[in-house]
């Protein structure tokens, strides 16, 4: 397979929203309290299911669709910065990163849960692989069993609900270390992941990965989305930023020395 068949075209208009009545009803769900909080969190089939984190070191659950917020045991899954929830539609199974070592001091460890967030316990395999620097966690909501984490300069993914990991890509500037920008979990095993330096594609039914450099040499892509074409194509949408800006430690409040853009492209396995 080749990537010949990447054509960036920069997306110069926006999406205008119609002005005519809104078709969806945006409910209140309370106010947030001190500090900020960062990574909501829904339920794939339950809608009453919601999580949220803060940097004052919170993780909360409803079940209640908002109304009602408990707070997690802090010494099994705490909150920050990099801290999350992933729900899964299988009963009770949900992923996290806590920003607690087991036994006490500061980290981000992957932890999951069996009884849908009551209690957590740190992913032994995926602790040994990142050391306490998981900076990226998701898993597939669908079958709970498709897992990906990273760590400052590698990325692994798990078949097996996080038992083991494989190696899918490592750093290619050990400089600049490995920030995910996004990614999606397709049909049959399609896996695709923006990172900072490119994309990465895990094709379905086992076909080699492929990975596409980013859109130009002097770009990082800080931002990604993707969608699988009923064509077998791949339709790939990102934000680019100066390549030395966008890094493993870049946050939020980053300023940039130059505008950002947007660029789509479409990636056809059979070109």
């Amino acid at each position: 397979m080749k990537a010949s068949g990447l054509c960036l075209v920069p997306a110069l208009a926006l999406c205008r929203a119609a002005l005519a009545a809104p078709p969806i009803e945006w409910l209140p769900r309370g106010i947030t309290g001190g500090g900020a909080f960062f990574s909501p969190a829904l339920h794939p089939t339950d809608a009453d299911t919601l999580g949220l984190t803060t940097d004052m070191g919170s993780v909360f659950l409803s079940s209640s669709g908002g109304d009602t917020w408990k707070t997690l045991d802090f010494e099994q899954i705490q909150g920050g910065r990099p801290a999350q929830l992933r729900f899964t539609a299988q009963a009770g199974l949900v992923f996290g990163v806590s920003t607690r070592m087991p036994g006490g001091g500061d980290g981000m460890v992957p932890v999951k849960s069996t009884d849908g967030g009551v209690t957590f316990a740190p992913m032994a395999a995926a602790l040994s692989l990142t050391k306490g620097q998981c900076f990226f966690l998701d898993a597939d909501s669908a079958s709970g069993t498709r897992l990906v984490v990273a760590d400052q300069q590698q990325i692994y993914s798990s078949v097996d609900g996080g038992a083991s990991f494989v190696v899918l890509h490592a750093a290619l500037n050990s400089a600049l270390g490995i920030r995910i920008a996004g990614m999606v979990f397709g049909p049959s095993g399609l896996l695709v992941i923006g990172v900072n330096e490119g994309v990465l594609i895990v094709p379905a039914k086992g076909q080699p990965p492929v990975f596409l450099p980013p859109p130009t040499p002097d770009v990082g892509i800080l931002g990604f989305a993707a969608s699988a074409l009923p064509s077998g194509a791949i339709r790939l949408f990102c934000l680019t930023a100066p390549v030395a800006s966008v890094t493993n430690s870049v946050l939020i409040e980053v300023g940039f020395t130059k505008s950002l853009e947007l660029l789509t492209a479409v990636w056809d396995p059979s070109d």
